[in-house]
């Protein structure tokens, strides 16, 4: 149950050659660019000295839309910077918000800080995923962001996030901070299974698919022990279901 609250050759060929260099460098550029948060592999470190094995890199600061929703899509393809949409153009001229909402901070394009990870991390096991506590049925095992499509935890073989696309689980330290970038009239408060909770509604009268997201705080950092930030997201769901689902994830729903 919810609660709302409110980038001089010296022949032809070499022209050539550089034409389509630069051509292909630019299609690079625009794919990355549309990809967006959701690409949110971490880039690949140096290459060891020889006869090391390599160690696998770090996730930085990873946020939800990184591995599983939770930043405001693009909505419009890079290089067309005029929505031809009537009501997503209305949506993108409202002012975005940034500010403190209920207990959340909404910081456009960054979430909340990760815990410290002791290093080097390595990889988990079956039994790593199902002793920790951000496990849960729902999501299945640990988000897998690393360029070996392995999952990685810290050195103490503690997992910072558990699921993927579309929902997942994970620690957070700091401000409880949402990266959405979208107008006030489309964040909802709510409190789901007693826990507070924050929500990004879809554009209103969009004809193209949107989808609610939703965010909640399971527990807050206190002391040494993390938060815990639930997130639905980028599914074909109503909010209601959004809901079903985090509570699920919690442990208080059918």
């Amino acid at each position: 149950m919810r609660t709302r609250r409110p980038k001089m050759l010296r022949s032809k060929s070499a022209r050539w050659v550089t034409l389509v260099v630069v051509a292909v460098s630019a299609t690079a550029v625009a794919v990355i660019q549309h990809v967006g948060p959701l690409g949110g592999r971490s880039n690949i470190p140096p290459m060891p000295s020889q006869g090391q094995p390599p160690a696998p890199p770090s996730p930085g600061p990873i946020g939800p839309g990184s591995f599983g929703g939770f930043s405001d899509r693009p909505h419009f393809i890079p290089g067309q910077p005029t929505p031809i949409d009537p009501a997503l153009r209305a949506d993108q001229a409202k002012p975005r918000f940034k500010g403190s909402l209920g207990d959340f901070l909404v910081t456009p394009h960054e979430w909340a800080d990760l815990p410290p990870c002791p290093q080097p991390r390595r990889p988990v096991t079956a039994d790593d995923v199902k002793a920790s506590e951000l496990y849960s049925p729902v999501l299945g095992g640990a988000y897998i962001g690393h360029d070996d499509d392995r999952a990685y935890g810290c050195a103490d073989g503690t997992i910072q996030i558990m699921g993927s696309i579309p929902a997942g689980r994970r620690y957070f330290v700091g401000p409880v901070k949402v990266a959405w970038d979208a107008p006030l009239d489309r964040l909802e408060l709510l409190t789901v299974a007693g826990h507070p909770a924050i929500a990004l509604l879809p554009i209103p009268g969009w004809g193209m698919r949107d989808m609610p997201e939703l965010v909640v705080v399971q527990r807050f950092p206190s002391g040494n022990k993390p938060g815990i930030m639930v997130f639905v997201g980028h599914t074909d769901q109503t909010l209601d279901e959004a809901v079903a689902k985090a509570e699920r994830i919690i442990g208080v729903g059918p």
